[in-house]
Parts: C-alpha cells; structure tokens; sequence
C-alpha cells in the first residue's frame, strides 16, 4: 500500500481546537486590559477632580471652609458628584479643621483628605 502525505482528521481538528483555547485566552486577555484602562483612566479624573478642589479650597479663608456638594464634568462623557465634608477639630486646645474631598461616580470613589489650620 501507498503511503500518504497530508494530515489526519484528528491531527487537524486537535490543532483547531489548541488554536480556539489560545484566541478565547488571549481575547479574554485584551478585554479584561481595555476595561481595566477604563477603570483607571476614570480614577485618574476623579483624583484630578478632587485635587483641583483641595487646591480651591486653600485659596479660601479658614472661616468660609464649609460643606459642599457638587456636580462635576470629568471629560466630555463623565458626570460625578464631588463632595466637601469640612470638620472643626480640637486635640488638645489646637484647633484645625479636617478637610475630605471625596469624587463618586457609581461605586467608584476617590477621597483626598487634608488638613487646615487658621494661623
């Protein structure tokens, strides 16, 4: 009998298959790298957002720091609602006042603190 050249069924439907697991694995691998860019791409506006506002809130007098809630743009496409929870604290006869900015968007959130004192 003759011997033939070619590949046998089984040989080509087991290279398909290794070549599907391979594209599921690296599709899944390139979904899972766009969303998390996403996510942090929103984060870094948010931090932006809350930073722009620390840096407002140090221009201001001590006296006029107060609680504040806002709308904010974070680009053309991202709303948020950036917040200023502002409490007076007095450590042993030192008074200074605790100053939380905090950007929420859906469940994610970004909080900067930082502290003022009236000198």
């Amino acid at each position: 009998m003759k011997k033939q050249a070619g590949f046998t069924v089984i040989e080509i439907i087991t290279a398909l298959v290794i070549f599907v697991v391979g594209f599921i694995g690296s599709a899944g691998f390139f979904y899972a790298n766009r969303h998390n860019l996403a996510v942090a791409n929103r984060q870094r506006l948010s931090y932006w957002s809350a930073l722009e506002k620390l840096e407002w809130l140090k221009e201001q007098a001590y006296a006029d720091l107060a609680d504040s809630t806002e709308l904010v743009q974070l680009n053309r496409a991202l709303e948020a609602t950036r917040s200023v929870v502002v409490e007076e604290i007095n450590e042993n006869g030192a008074l200074y006042k605790r100053i939380t900015v905090t950007v929420e968007r859906g469940e994610e959130r970004v909080q900067l603190v930082t502290y003022a004192a009236d000198i």
